[in-house]
């Protein structure tokens, strides 16, 4: 590790006052744990890991394989190739929040976050059902994914150039005009690690949206502990990986795009 490597990721972005976003531009949140391989995952179906959850996510369904193209499908039925062996996942009943159960992994992930608080009213729960029902020895990774997709014609900013709206240090070439006007592509993707063994994906860049065929720009933000974390501090390291996402958002965003977001204060408690 480089003598001037930062201590912590959190040294990297400077503290900002937590806010709720009336027009976030969030799409996707999803919070994973890896853990040493269980192998009862795969030979019983999780029963009771679904009754602990189900009041929040009734829907179930087991997780596709993928199987070779090579291989005859009949071939892949009789050897059990169909349906993935300890690969679950459970919905909710709107679809838009999902848990994902491997032999290795746990996930939430959601396409509908307001709060962290809210998120955490989920995810709190599901990791308890994992931990009574499977007992993993520790943690090897502990994630937190925040991906937001900025669309100018939701902050009534259609035409806005991108430098009013993020950080030069962001859009690099397409902070200038000539550049941004032209530019049909611009994707960037760093890997940050500190001393204390925090690390960041960050992937950011231009994106166009399916649907209308705007261009938008993208900001994708990994944190994550790639260590033995022991379960008892579990829940800390993730609340201090959505303390940094929160910095690193606002670090990257100009004060115009902020206020167009609609910006409320967060009451402490």
């Amino acid at each position: 590790m480089p003598e001037n490597a930062v201590k912590s990721l959190a040294d990297l972005f400077p503290e900002s006052e937590r806010v709720f976003y009336e027009r976030a531009p969030l799409t996707q949140v999803v919070c994973q744990l890896k853990f040493p391989k269980i192998l009862r995952i795969e030979s019983q179906p999780p029963a009771d890991f679904q009754d602990d959850i189900r009041g929040m996510f009734p829907l179930l369904e087991q997780v596709q394989m993928q199987v070779p193209a090579e291989l005859p499908p009949e071939i892949a039925q009789m050897i059990g190739l169909s349906m993935a062996a300890g690969n679950f996942l459970f919905r909710s009943e709107d679809r838009k929040t999902a848990v994902h159960l491997t032999a290795e992994t746990l996930s939430l992930s959601t396409s509908s976050y307001s709060t962290w608080e809210s998120f955490k009213a989920l995810l709190w729960p599901v990791m308890a059902a994992l931990e009574q029902r499977y007992r993993p020895s520790f943690y090897q990774r502990v994630g937190l994914r925040y991906v937001d997709i900025i669309k100018r014609s939701d902050v009534n900013m259609a035409g806005t150039p991108w430098s009013h709206l993020l950080k030069q240090e962001v859009l690099g070439a397409l902070a200038s005009d000539q550049f941004e006007f032209s530019a049909e592509e611009s994707t960037h993707r760093m890997r940050l690690r500190a001393a204390d063994g925090g690390q960041l994906n960050f992937r950011y860049g231009l994106v166009k949206v399916r649907e209308t065929q705007e261009t938008a720009y993208r900001l994708d933000f990994d944190f994550f502990r790639e260590e033995k974390v022991e379960v008892a501090n579990a829940k800390p390291t993730i609340n201090g990986l959505n303390a940094m996402v929160g910095r690193a958002f606002r670090w990257c965003i100009e004060p115009v795009l902020h206020d167009a977001l609609g910006p409320k204060p967060i009451p402490l408690g």
